[in-house]
């Protein structure tokens, strides 16, 4: 999982708390996500920098996308002309349907590198 920051003015923290220390802003970019974490307020990102909240401007995604739709959820937001729904989380199971380019889905869970939307 990817996390797309967009603003400029986003604190980096310590642990998953805006009580937490500040380390700083993160640049905008593209990042790597190695954990996450729902708190009460946000959906918080544990990448290399340290924690960042999930707020307006921060996009969970693939590729670079826009702002979700609502940003209270976790959405990932489709840039490719043509993405698969599987049955199961492999490349080998059955297709059940596609996504559509510039479409929002909410991600309800994730194994591995799969989203179940």
């Amino acid at each position: 999982m990817k996390v797309s920051v967009s603003i400029s003015n986003l604190r980096i923290r310590q642990d998953h708390s805006t009580s937490s220390a500040s380390l700083g802003y993160v640049p905008p970019g593209l990042y790597d996500v190695y954990e996450t974490y729902q708190g009460v307020d946000y959906t918080w990102y544990k990448i290399s920098l340290g924690w960042i909240a999930g707020v307006d401007g921060v996009t969970i995604s693939n590729a670079p996308g826009p702002v979700p739709q609502d940003s209270s959820k976790n959405q990932i937001y489709v840039g490719v002309s043509s993405l698969r729904i599987r049955e199961n989380p492999t490349t080998t199971s059955n297709t059940i349907g596609f996504c559509e380019k510039g479409g929002y889905y909410d991600v309800l869970d994730t194994e591995q590198t799969a989203y179940y939307v």
